[in-house]
This record gives structure tokens, sequence and C-alpha cells, in this order.
């Protein structure tokens, strides 16, 4: 896949894009901004930081942002450790153009926000895991609150201001 022209169609989108060189480079500027990414887009095999760590460091500090993984050495264990460490999506390469844009856009398009009543929390996590939705929930009482990511109707982390994983 040639980079270029991935930023060059996110751009003529609307879409603001950064690029780094290698994975220690994505960190600083991740971290560093004060709105996060909608999407973070990047290979296994990166210098100084590879997609792994860089991965592992997003899923324990930043839950819940959608990062889609590709490798050209892709074994079903490799896959299997991108999604535990929090992968959105998984590319091998060589990478179709068509199917790469189509997840791109999906996930971008994705972030509808709106508010429920009236419905138990229990039974909108089971439409959740029915329907394979892949979302970020905000739950608020009086107070408390807190924040549940699914990936394709399953759990994959949470937070409160009190606690932080899966318990």
């Amino acid at each position: 896949v040639n980079q270029k022209l991935i930023v060059i169609m996110l751009k003529k989108t609307g879409y603001r894009v950064e690029v780094a060189g290698n994975g220690k480079e994505a960190l600083e500027k991740y971290v560093g901004q004060t709105k996060k990414f909608d999407l973070i887009f990047m290979d296994m095999q990166m210098p100084v930081m590879d997609g792994f760590q860089l991965l592992e460091y997003i899923d324990q500090n930043f839950p819940g942002t959608p990062v889609f993984l590709m490798t050209a050495f892709s074994s079903k264990e490799t896959e299997e450790k991108a999604y535990a460490l929090g992968a959105f999506k998984y590319f091998e390469k060589p990478l179709n153009m068509d199917v790469l844009t189509d997840a791109i856009f999906e996930q971008l398009n994705s972030g509808a926000e709106g508010v429920m009543t009236g419905i138990s929390l229990a039974s909108f996590l089971q439409l959740l895991e029915m329907e394979r939705k892949t979302c970020t929930l905000k739950i608020s009482t009086v107070d408390k609150s807190g924040t549940i990511y699914f990936r394709e109707g399953a759990m994959i982390n949470a937070a409160t201001n009190q606690v932080k994983g899966l318990q």
C-alpha cells in the first residue's frame, strides 16, 4: 500500500492526517494531542518501537482507540496477539485498497452519538453482542460514570474513575 495515496485520499475527504516515521514518533504525536485521533493505522514492522509495543501502550493508556494493524509477516498467532492487544482490524499485506478504504471510512463514519433511556444496561449489552457492534459506551448515574469499549460485540476494556480494565 502506498502510504501517500492513503494520506491524499483522507485529506481530500476532509480528514486531518498525521504521519510518523517510526513507532516512538507516532506515540509522541498521539500523546501530545489535545483531541485524540479517530483512527490509528500502522504497520507491525516499525523502527524504534514495533507495532505490538505501540498497540499495547495505546490499549493500556487510551482504551477504545481504533487501531488498524497491517503486516507482511502474518500468522494466526500474530493476528490473535494483535486482537488481544486491542487492534480493531488486522490486515495482511499486500493490501486490497478497496477493502482498506472501506474499512477506514466505515470506522471514521461510525461516530454516532446519542442518549438512551428506558432500557436496561444488561439488555443493551446483549444487543451489542448479538449485533457484533464496535463502539464506545459511556454510562452515567447521578454520582458515577464509566466507559465500556466493545469490538465486534465483545467487551475489550472498561474504565471508571476508580477502576480500569475488564474487572
